[in-house]
Formats: C-alpha cells, structure tokens, sequence
C-alpha cells in the first residue's frame, strides 16, 4: 500500500505506515475510496481478489468494478455515514464476477473517504445456493423425506411425510423412526447395518397416524461429518401400494395365461394321452377277464389267480399315474418354488411324452449332465418350458423324413453358478426373421397354434431369472436354450 494519494500529516504518516503491514497480509480485501468514488489505496489481498494492480487501481473509479449495483447506488453508499454491511458484485479484470460482502465505514482523515473491507464470499453464495436447491427439493419431494440422528431420533420431515403417514410435524420431531415401523427387530437390523456400510436399499411395511399398514420401498444414507463419521440419517421413502397391487394383477393374470396355456398343451395331446390311458386300461381288462374265465371254469389254481389280480392291479395303477400327472400339469395353483433336480423333470417329461414321441416316429436322445447341482424353481412351470419346447420340437419335424427326426435334451452346467437346457431338433428351423419373433404373444407359424407358448415359457424363465433363447443349428433344426441358477446363487 501507498499513502502517495492521501493527505496526510507527518505525525499520522508514522501511524499509517504502522498499519500498512496489517492491512497487507490481511486476508480480506481493503480499499479505500474518496467521496467521488476514486479509489485512494488497495491492499494485495484486493488486487489479488479483482486481478488489477495497486497501480492500475489507482487510476480507477468504484464503478469500474461494481458489476451489480448502478452510480445511483454508488453516490447512496459513498454520501452515507456511520458503517454500512451490504453484499455486491465485483468485475474482475479477466471478466469474471465474484460475489463480495462489503463492510464500509466513513473516515475523515485528512478529507472524506470511505474505509472498505472486502471479502470474496463466491463460493460461500455458491453453498447457500446448493443448500437452498437442497432444501427445496427434499421439502417439495413426492417422495417422502425423514432425517434423524443415530439414534434414530427424528430431526426433520417434509411435506409428502406428512401426508403420506397422516401426521403432522410437529408430531414427529424428537419421536423415534420406530414410530413408523410395526417390525421393531427389522428396524434395529436396518440401523445396525446402515450405520456399518453407509447406505440400506429395501422394501419394508410402514404404519401410518391410524394404524394402517402399507408397502413402501426405502433407500437410506447415513450424513458424516468431515472425519466420515456417521452424524445422521437421511431416508426417502415411497408407498409402492399400487404398485403391489399391479404386480398382484400381473400375477394373476399370467397364472391365467400359464393354466391356458397347459390346458391347450394337454389338448394338443389328447389322441397320444387317450392312447396311453388305453393301454393299460385294456391290459387290466384282459387279466380281469382271464380271472372270471379261470373261475368260471372251476379252476381252483389260485397262484394262477393271484398272479393275474397283481396284473390288474399294476395296469389300474399305471393308469391313475397318467391321470394324476395329467391332474396335477393342469390344475390352477399358486407358484410355489422348492429344490429341483433338472434331470428328474426332463425324465419325467420324457416319459409324459413317449405317446407322441411314438405316434411321430421321433427318436428322443437324453443326453443329461450327471451330479448337477438342484435348482430352486417351481416343478411345474419349468416341466411346462419342456413340454412345450419337446412339442414344438415334435412339430418342427413333422415334414422330415422318419429316419432323420431326432429330438435331444441336454443338460449341462452353465456359466455364472446356472444349469443349462438345450432342446435340439432336426426339423427345417426358422427365418432369422421368425427366429426374433417366435418369443412374441400370439405369433405363430401353426395353422392351429395360439402362439403363447413360447412367450409364456420365456416369462417363466425369466421369473425364474434366467434366459431363454434360440438359434438355428449349422446343418438342420433348431436349438432352444435356457438357464436357470442353482439354488443359493441367485
């Protein structure tokens, strides 16, 4: 700094030389200006916050760097006495406008000036203006807003809370967020395991002021302080009700698709299952009547009886077996998963289909995967995906020749902890173009088919969280695949 532009006397000049290093190395920026507004003296930190020389300031006005406030405004500030605090704008000398808060007071010292402190509050308007947005986007969130202690001690609540659990806010401040929350264990867990990793992401039921209980989905931070350690808790909270009772109607909805779709499996399958059920119907009858001739013909051999009674017996009961299994496929149930070995089921459809593995001439190769770990799904959806890839396989050959129809199932361990199936035919395959769309509802190239059956067995799978898909094999037929997680992977 430099007094050249002051007038000052000798014995002041010792006091403001006195001064001039505190003013140098102060922090905040000061100045000094006349009644016209000329500036008189800067300190460095000025020059540094405006980007000008002491020199170059020296030879300007007030309103060369006042970037907010008019003349008018200027000539109000500088005519004024006493001290005066108010919050302006300065240019810098590169073009930029930095935020400063001024603190003014007028000096009669060897004539009038107006002594100024200056302190560039740029990035101090920039964190209000964030805590603003802040606060006004919790407070105006559709979702609702909690924040509490860590000891779950409710600090704040927005709006949407309010409403959403029927209380006020003043009810809620200084109550515990157990207040919300019927499952108290839960709740402690939730805390414990927020407080440890920082965040907790989940569904969880919440009571609301009348008792009511509701479905909500909640993501939960903890707020640390400069160390990182946990000094609050800040949870959005959204009532996911309707989407409940959407998912409940998709559900329900495609449990009707599912049952229809099994039941037009089973029709499809009439003439082969009516086969299979005759069969040992007409044995069990045969016996039955060789044991009424045998009697009859006063025939006492009663091992000879015995023996033809066991038959009817076997037969009867091999016929219930095809009836239950045709029960138990076709029936409306709710989904229900449990641990299920993969080569059981594809046995088991092997079997259900050997009529019409037999009526087309279809050469069926298993070709299963040994000791492959149990899935956890629902038996008879995935008995579903098979029957109606087998079928479709069946169908897809029914133009090739006798000899080349060969339909295989595969097992084998897949990537990523899954078991895959693979259900190869010989058939002519598909357009890369039906190829994309055969997984559509309702398209089909059957001139009887529903075209359900391929996307109901993709919805199964992928509620199962696996995939399903197919491509077309180098020399003939297609292959369809799909995967599923062994239980405790996914």
């Amino acid at each position: 700094m430099s007094e050249n532009k002051l007038n000052v006397t000798t014995k002041d000049k010792r006091l403001w030389e006195k001064n001039q290093l505190i003013l140098d190395t102060a922090m905040d920026g000061f100045f000094i200006v006349d009644k016209q507004g000329c500036f008189l003296e800067v300190n460095n930190s000025y020059c540094k916050m405006v980007g000008y020389s002491s020199d170059e300031l020296l030879t300007m006005h007030l309103k060369d760097v006042e970037a907010k406030e008019t003349p008018e405004d200027i000539a109000e500030h500088i005519k004024g006495l006493g001290i005066q605090r108010f919050e302006t704008c300065h240019k810098c000398k590169d073009g930029r406008i930095i935020d400063v808060e001024i603190s003014t007071s007028y000096v009669s010292y060897g004539g009038d000036m107006f002594f100024s402190f200056a302190r560039d509050v740029t990035e101090r308007k920039k964190a209000e203006d964030k805590i603003r947005l802040f606060s006004s986007a919790i407070a105006e969130s559709i979702d609702a807003i909690t924040i509490a202690d860590i000891n779950g001690i409710i600090t704040y609540v927005n709006t949407a809370k309010e409403k959403m659990y029927g209380y006020e806010k003043g009810e809620l401040i200084g109550k515990s967020v157990s207040i919300f929350n019927p499952e108290l264990e839960m709740v402690e867990e939730i805390i414990s395991v927020l407080l440890k990793t920082g965040s907790w992401n989940g569904e969880l039921r919440q009571q609301k002021k009348n008792k009511e209980i509701f479905p909500a989905l909640l993501s939960l931070t903890t707020v640390k302080d400069e160390k990182g350690n946990p000094i609050a808790m800040m949870g959005v909270i959204r009532d996911i009700t309707e989407r409940k009772q959407a998912e409940e109607e998709a559900q329900k909805h495609q449990e009707e698709l599912l049952h229809m779709s099994r039941l037009s499996t089973i029709g499809e399958m009439a003439s082969g299952l009516a086969h299979e059920l005759n069969q040992p119907l007409c044995a069990a009858m045969n016996y039955a009547n060789a044991c009424l001739h045998t009697v009859r013909a006063g025939n006492t051999n009663t091992d000879k009886l015995i023996e033809n009674m066991e038959a009817v017996a076997k037969q009867t009961k091999r016929a219930g077996e095809v009836v239950n299994r045709i029960k138990d496929f076709i029936r409306k149930r709710e989904p229900r998963q449990t641990t299920v070995d993969i080569n059981k089921l594809v046995k088991g459809i092997s079997v259900f289909v050997h009529s019409d593995i037999h009526k087309n001439k279809v050469n069926l190769n298993l070709a299963l995967a040994e000791e492959l770990p149990p899935l956890l799904a629902d038996p008879v959806q995935i008995e579903q995906v098979l029957l109606n890839l087998v079928l479709n396989g069946i169908d897809a050959m029914a133009d090739v020749e006798m000899e080349n129809r060969r339909l295989t199932i595969q097992t084998k361990m897949g990537t990523g902890h899954s078991i895959e199936v693979a259900v190869s035919d010989t058939g002519k395959g598909a357009s890369a173009e039906n190829t994309e769309k055969m997984f559509d509802s309702f398209f089909t190239t059957k001139p009887d088919g529903l075209g359900i059956g391929l996307s109901m067995s993709r919805s199964i799978i992928n509620f199962h969280k696996g995939r399903l898909w197919a491509k077309a094999n180098l020399d003939c037929g297609m292959t369809f695949r799909f995967t599923l997680p062994v239980a405790g992977s996914a």
